[in-house]
């Protein structure tokens, strides 16, 4: 993904409009929280807009994890990505929630 240059894009990273199914929890010390399902609406290398139908209020960051393919791993591939993200917009959606989020890490 290649850095944009532009005097009213704050972003650095071309956003993507893909639809991604993602698995979604708080990224908290529990490893029994329920994850929850989300779908993307745009990802770029630093952050990631998901749409949701579930609440996350008062949480800061979320643990997503991209469900991997049963082919990729058949042939040894590891396909599961786990990325960690802190919220930094939430906004209403008709279907539940949208939440923007900033990686620690740009995906490069």
């Amino acid at each position: 993904m290649a850095c944009m240059e532009s005097s009213t894009e704050r972003r650095k990273w071309e956003r993507l409009p893909l639809g991604v199914p993602m698995f979604v929890r708080p990224a908290s010390n529990d490893p029994n929280a329920s994850p929850r399902f989300a779908t993307t609406v745009n990802i770029s290398a630093g952050g990631i807009l998901l749409a949701s139908r579930d609440n996350f209020h008062g949480v800061e960051k979320l643990s997503l994890e991209i469900p991997s393919a049963p082919l990729l791993e058949s042939a040894g591939w590891r396909a599961v990505r786990k990325i960690q993200g802190q919220i930094v917009r939430t906004e209403p959606w008709e279907h539940g929630f949208l939440y923007a989020l900033r990686f620690a890490e740009p995906l490069l």
